[in-house]
């Protein structure tokens, strides 16, 4: 299929700004791009296919230096595990020296298939000690004591005595989880991803070192200056029937749709079944806050969430699943280990009230009347906002966002920040005469008017409806401009539209942020 050229249109950046966008305008004569076929998830289509191929494709189609920004992103935690330039003391392998060579095929099922073969020295093991507290570590030192490295922060060990260990069990799976590759936006970037891996195995640390890119394209926001105040102690003997409650409501509404309940499995395949699973970061109640607050896996942090409503959802998860389905992961809280927490002398804000329409997953766009500033002059009363970072959870979990409005065919708003919108609106929080407005920094605007100028006569003039309230309303005319729906490819979204007898198919990416 043949294209026309290709219009890009940069958008100016300056040290105030936090983000970087290239808008491409994609315009074809008469046909779009074809979607590629896959089945339910991007891992299980690429594990139907020879790892042979896939190695191939990304030796001939990846891009090393894109697959370096992926590699560093916190939302797939790569370098948390293989950081190039780490000493050896780290979770996971080096990946710019190897004792056996390891082939271009290997490295694909490594990635596909983390827990198919583990390198020698990173198997884990679960230690159960006599507090009850399960410790998962690498094993540095077989001795006595039992020296392990923490599986989820390299510079962590913990020094165990022989005689406080209750029972030691071999883990055969991959400290990697295995999913990984679906938070990828489709198979182009797992060839980039794959391609960096390549790259640095061949060319060792002088290559990862040419390839690693500026903090700017991968770093995350920090956390909230209470988290390292908190009086976890004082919220875990705080426990009781209200908080069990209130954990059963935070479940209900955000959890259980990815982790599932007793009977059911839940909507993401490689989220843990608490009433079966086996937590990898830990199962007693500080391992299970930090992996809410900082991730772990394929789960990002809960930024939303306020201490108290972390240690509620822990306290019904531990009641409700692990004391009567699952006791191995009941750790019991005893006076020693309270002892053994850090100390705190805050519980963080109030929470505030849970709010279902805020934590949903929407998907990639969410289409509703937005408004713009603070004026009341700017309305996208068609918009579809959509999420330009990457990462799981859906449009309302981004901290990037645009909004196109296909009543006028313009972008009316780039932003950034936590919060995404007010979620005021009758569809949200039930007000009326009230639209949800955007949360955050604005970026580059357009004010309300035609996006495009008018085909024939080069005209900006917005001759749509005018209101009794002097704003205009409605679509603009078809000879000018036609809607024609969007493409979604992974978290990628492409707006299809007309304007006179020329199709255009446009997306934002975002290319750098700060923090």
């Amino acid at each position: 299929m043949k294209a026309n050229p290709t219009v890009i249109i940069s958008l100016p950046c300056t040290r105030s700004q936090t983000v970087c966008l290239v808008v491409a305008l994609l315009t074809w004569a008469a046909t779009f791009f074809p979607m590629e076929t896959r089945a339910s998830t991007l891992e299980e289509t690429l594990r139907s296919e020879p790892a042979r191929k896939l190695a191939a494709e990304a030796r001939k189609m990846g891009d090393p230096k894109r697959g370096a920004i992926l590699f560093y992103q916190p939302y797939l935690a790569c370098r948390k595990c293989h950081a190039p330039d780490a000493d050896g003391n780290q979770i996971g392998p080096a990946l710019t020296r190897w004792e056996e060579r390891i082939t271009d095929e290997e490295i694909v099922e490594a990635v596909l298939e983390p827990s198919k073969r583990v390198r020698k020295g990173y198997e884990t093991i679960r230690i159960r000690h006599s507090s009850g507290r399960v410790i998962v570590g690498l094993k540095i030192d077989d001795g006595d004591p039992l020296i392990l490295r923490d599986a989820t922060v390299a510079s962590k060990t913990y020094s165990i005595p022989r005689n406080e260990i209750d029972a030691i069990q071999k883990d055969r799976s991959s400290v990697m989880p295995e999913g990984l590759v679906n938070q990828l936006a489709g198979r182009g970037q797992f060839l980039d991803l794959v391609s960096y891996l390549l790259a640095i195995r061949d060319g060792g640390l002088d290559r990862a070192r040419d390839l690693e890119p500026p903090p700017q394209l991968y770093a995350t926001r920090p956390l909230p200056e209470y988290e390292n105040r908190v009086d976890h102690r004082g919220l875990i003997e705080s426990w009781n029937a209200q908080s069990f409650q209130r954990g059963q409501a935070i479940y209900e509404r955000v959890c259980r749709n990815c982790h599932g309940t007793h009977d059911q499995p839940g909507s993401l395949p490689t989220a843990l079944r608490f009433a079966t699973g086996v937590l990898k970061n830990g199962s007693d109640p500080y391992s299970m806050y930090q992996t809410i607050t900082r991730g772990f896996g394929m789960m990002l942090p809960q930024t939303w969430l306020v201490p108290q409503q972390k240690y509620d959802v822990i306290h019904y998860i531990r009641e409700a699943y692990f004391r009567t389905h699952n006791p191995s992961q009941y750790v019991e809280v005893t006076e020693k280990w309270l002892e053994a927490l850090p100390e705190g002398d805050t519980r963080g804000p109030r929470p505030k009230p849970l709010e279902p329409w805020s934590v949903m997953d929407y998907g990639p766009t969410l289409t509703a009347t937005y408004e713009i500033g603070s004026d009341g002059t700017n309305f996208a009363y068609k918009g579809i906002a959509m999420r330009l970072d990457g990462g799981t959870g859906g449009v309302a979990r981004g901290s990037h966002f645009a909004i196109f409005d296909h009543d006028t065919m313009r972008w009316a708003a780039v932003w950034s920040g936590n919060g995404f919108i007010d979620w005021e609106g009758v569809l949200f929080n039930g007000k009326h005469a009230v639209h949800p407005r955007i949360v955050g920094r604005l970026q580059p605007e357009n004010r309300t008017g035609p996006g495009w100028a008018h085909p024939d006569s080069g005209a900006w003039t917005d001759i749509r409806l005018q209101g009794r309230d002097g704003r205009r309303y409605g679509p603009l005319p078809r000879k000018w401009a036609h809607y024609e729906g969007l493409l979604h490819d992974g978290d990628r979204t492409v707006v299809l539209y007309r304007v006179g007898a020329t199709e255009v198919r446009e997306a934002f990416r975002l290319l750098a942020h700060e923090p």
